[in-house]
């Protein structure tokens, strides 16, 4: 039987029946989406690194040209403070890649994935970039960071090769620049979705707390915006260092504004020391969001059940969302690493359908062909739409809202997709 391996819903100029699993994937690898701009652009499948080295495959696959490598390359967090996350990025991306060198390669050669440790660091990540750039790399995934992606854009200078982004801070399109596309919702729409669910509840006493960092930093612009749209109260707004360990003196003068929402810009340690603090000085509050952390499994492990029944995190992805190929990659990969993805892994997995399909549309790998696929293409990977604009950035993809219940993440937002109905109040 054949399994379905590459995910793309293709739009054409009239709606065609998807006759079988089979009829996908062969639509999949012979056909183009309906793009705006000419055909110009190629896919590539990968083979992995260890952390910190470069890729060497040991094999052509079948149908490949022997010797003709397409090299893509990424900088993942294998160790620092978003290591958590970096495993999954890493995990997702060479998901894609042996699976497309399964396929027989991207116009006739496989894919070597070059993947090396950024350390959580933006200098190291710049100079891995630059390090890429003359070992020949061709195309590249961002790194995870906001900004570590800034310092890579920066450090590449006049480099012409186009980047995927899975970081989503509005600042990485802050100026004209041709090379690099988001794949993620934008980090100033984190939490709409949330604000959204605070109206419809009737709520309207926000507080915010943030990470002084780029992503946080733009979850809370973006979340002040849509609070103003609503008609809802910011009454705290704070941020914090990355360096900060102990949140109880924060939690304290959250719990101060007597809040009935509440939203934290957050990556997953700060996240597990707020939500910590918070109910050791006795904050509470009707409902509580933050930007990602808790939706990783290691979110519950280290608050305890208690402490993570109700919380809600914002994600870009969950495996229950009616997208092509969603239960499939979470079924395939909780066969090879015993856990289930998160939207960082499905993220890594999409970067790499993302860069596919451009190639493919281009029928070459010349960087100004593949940008200008990147920059005017309509596809659906298995995160949901991609449609960037002018700048490159993502303007067409939503994101969702899971909750710990009962020791299980959840989606309950939002309604139409709602695997389950959103706990609430906050049982604190």
């Amino acid at each position: 039987m054949l399994n379905s391996k590459f995910f793309t819903r293709l739009r054409t100029n009239r709606t065609r029946p998807l006759l079988s699993i089979r009829a996908m994937v062969l639509a999949s690898i012979l056909s183009a989406l309906v793009v705006s701009a000419p055909v110009t652009a190629t896919n590539a499948p990968a083979s992995s690194a260890e952390p910190g080295s470069l890729a060497s495959p040991e094999m052509t696959p079948a149908g490949t040209t022997n010797g003709q490598m397409l090299r893509i390359g990424a900088t993942i967090p294998d160790s620092g403070a978003l290591a958590d996350f970096g495993i999954q990025v890493r995990r997702g991306l060479t998901m894609w890649q042996a699976e497309v060198n399964e396929r027989g390669g991207l116009l006739g050669r496989a894919v070597e994935l070059v993947l090396l440790d950024d350390q959580s660091s933006p200098a190291m990540a710049a100079q891995r970039y630059q390090q890429m750039v003359a070992d020949g790399v061709q195309l590249f995934v961002s790194p995870y960071s906001s900004e570590m992606t800034i310092a890579v854009r920066d450090a590449l200078g006049t480099s012409d090769i186009a980047m995927v982004a899975i970081a989503s801070a509005p600042q990485i399109w802050d100026q004209p620049d041709p090379r690099v596309f988001g794949a993620y919702t934008p980090a100033n729409h984190n939490m709409d979705p949330f604000l959204q669910l605070v109206a419809k509840h009737n709520l309207s006493r926000i507080a915010l707390a943030w990470q002084d960092a780029e992503f946080p930093r733009a979850v809370a612009q973006g979340a002040r915006s849509k609070a103003r749209e609503l008609g809802l109260n910011i009454v705290a707004d704070e941020s914090y260092s990355p360096n900060t360990t102990d949140f109880t003196a924060l939690a304290s003068r959250l719990k101060a504004s007597e809040p009935e929402a509440i939203i934290v810009g957050s990556y997953l340690q700060d996240a597990i020391d707020f939500s910590k603090a918070a109910r050791q000085v006795g904050l509470t509050t009707k409902l509580i969001a933050f930007s990602g952390g808790p939706a990783l499994r290691e979110f519950g492990d280290a608050v305890g059940s208690d402490t993570a029944q109700g919380v809600i995190s914002t994600v870009q992805w969950l495996r229950s969302v009616r997208m092509p190929g969603s239960f499939d990659f979470g079924f395939r990969y909780r066969q090879q690493f015993s856990v289930y993805p998160s939207y960082d892994a499905a993220g890594g997995y999409a970067a790499g359908q993302i860069l596919e399909s451009a190639m493919r549309l281009a029928k070459s790998t010349e960087p100004n062909a593949v940008r200008a696929q990147l920059g005017s293409m309509k596809f659906r990977s298995i995160i949901g739409h991609y449609r960037v604009n002018e700048r490159g950035m993502q303007e067409a993809k939503n994101n969702y809202l899971v909750q710990w219940q009962d020791n299980h993440i959840s989606l309950v937002y939002p309604p139409q997709l709602a695997r389950w109905q959103v706990l609430y109040p906050l049982p604190w």
